[in-house]
């Protein structure tokens, strides 16, 4: 089954596949986030460049803010990314190593069903992609437009994660040794792809400035996302989530399948070269972070979607020996299984994820009223403790004044707190008591009103306290307001 007539059915399926869960699975917490990024358009936000952004609007410019619409451009992007593995494939191995890449890669759950949704992620492993393919054709068959697509793809790549440092080190390693000689760098086309992708990038270094380095400082500093008390246990713990996301068999498959060509002639063969640095520096960086508990296992994704070449490769010699055919076999399996159950989990109606996010209209329908019975003069607005709850809600209600208290988010670069000072405001939490605020202090008169419940078909998710605030006065200084 490795045929390109195959092939396309498969993607052309995967895709609609795709397309149903964008179309019936209500937006998660942060692509409504990223959605919110997509109505005011700039060159970086706090927790990552524009990229993701720029594609939201352009696809909701066209088709509407359905969360279909919203998901498009990943859907398209990882079709792309599809295309890019079987033509490097095809030119590194052979046409059937390149369909096999990329038939695999539609049976990994982090991408099968992730390309459904709409994260930085998305553009970011098709530019890294691009920029492999580009890098690999620019060596091999020389040329000023394969550097100008590098550059370009590098600089794009760039704009959608600040992660592709990696990318950068694994084009510089590759170039210093794929090539014994090392005749590239004493050529302008590196050069000249290096300039193209630093231009590309300068608004968005200029913005980071502007807004006192505030993205990168995000990225440098990330909040944990496992903390046990043994570094042993959080690493272990990061280990087990590949599992998951890549496939409990694949990922190991994958691992070996790479460090294979690490082995022997295949050492010094430059295809197994570009693939070593395409992946080696993500991969060891965030394995040595994950000690902490601040990786996160889809941080690695470029570095799995690499693997998939050598293993096609690899695959093409090994096929006929009984014990790898079994192994390759329940791999497969096995993540198709898991692509199932989570496709299933997204479109069917009962699913408690999905039966929660279904719950945002109605509570925003009820939220609408609440804010209506508010004074709008001299303004009026929506105050909630964090940036998920407040996207969700600006995405539901549309034209509503929504915005967070503490900052660290793209509410703080947005709206001045200073403008808002006078004004009357709706605070929900669903935290009681609030955690820590001085809600008497925030404004100079505060009303109790009635919880609401979020909620659908009478199960109750959880339930917000609501307050009315008249006459906002900014958050208290903790120096002049002890808690």
């Amino acid at each position: 089954m490795t045929d390109r007539r195959t092939l396309w059915v498969v993607l052309l399926a995967t895709a609609a596949l795709r397309l149903i869960i964008a179309a019936r699975l209500p937006l998660v917490d942060d692509e409504a986030y990223y959605w919110t990024w997509s109505q005011r358009l700039a060159w970086g936000y706090p927790d990552h460049p524009p990229a993701i952004a720029a594609v939201i609007r352009a696809t909701t410019t066209i088709l509407g803010q359905s969360s279909l619409a919203v998901r498009a451009g990943p859907i398209v992007l990882h079709l792309g990314i599809a295309w890019l593995l079987f033509d490097l494939g095809r030119r590194m191995f052979g046409a059937e190593a390149g369909v096999l890449a990329a038939l695999w890669y539609q049976t990994i759950p982090l991408f099968s069903i992730g390309g459904a949704l709409s994260f930085p992620d998305a553009p970011f492993i098709f530019f890294w992609m691009l920029t492999m393919w580009a890098l690999w054709r620019a060596t091999a068959e020389r040329g000023w437009q394969w550097w100008a697509v590098l550059g370009a793809a590098g600089g794009l790549a760039a704009l959608s994660k600040l992660a592709t440092l990696f990318l950068g080190i694994g084009v510089a390693g590759y170039l210093a040794w794929g090539d014994p000689r090392r005749r590239w760098w004493r050529r302008p086309e590196p050069y000249g792809a290096a300039a193209l992708a630093l231009a590309l990038i300068v608004p968005m270094l200029r913005w980071n400035a502007a807004h006192n380095g505030i993205m990168v400082t995000k990225a440098r500093d990330p909040y944990a996302w496992i903390s046990t008390t043994t570094p042993a246990l959080n690493a272990l713990a990061y280990a087990g989530a590949h599992l998951f996301y890549y496939g409990p068999l694949a990922a190991v498959l994958l691992l070996l399948a790479w460090l294979a060509g690490w082995r022997g002639s295949r050492a010094a063969d430059r295809r197994y070269v570009l693939m070593l640095w395409m992946a080696a520096p993500i991969l060891l960086v965030f394995g040595a972070m994950s000690f902490d508990g601040t990786a996160k296992p889809h941080w690695t994704a470029p570095a799995y979607l690499v693997m998939l070449l050598p293993a096609a490769a690899l695959w093409v010699t090994l096929r006929e020996r009984r014990a790898w055919r079994a192994v390759v076999t329940i791999a497969v399996a096995v993540n198709l299984l898991l692509v199932g159950a989570l496709a299933g989990a997204a479109v069917w109606p009962g699913s408690p994820a999905a039966q929660e996010l279904r719950a945002w209209p109605e509570f925003a329908t009820e939220l609408r009223r609440v804010v209506e019975a508010t004074p709008a003069a001299p303004g009026r607005f929506i105050l909630v403790p964090d940036y998920q709850t407040a996207a969700q809600i600006e995405y539901h209600l549309g034209g509503t004044l929504v915005t967070t208290p503490f900052g660290f988010d793209a509410y703080e670069v947005w709206i001045r707190r200073q403008r808002l000072v006078g004004w009357n405001a709706i605070y929900l939490t669903a935290d009681n008591p609030p955690p820590g605020i001085p809600i008497e202090r925030m404004f100079r008169h505060v009303e109790p009103l009635r919880p609401l419940s979020f909620a659908r078909h009478g199960h109750v998710f959880r339930t917000y306290v609501v307050y009315r605030g008249r006459g906002y006065r900014g958050l208290p200084c903790p120096a002049a307001y002890p808690l």
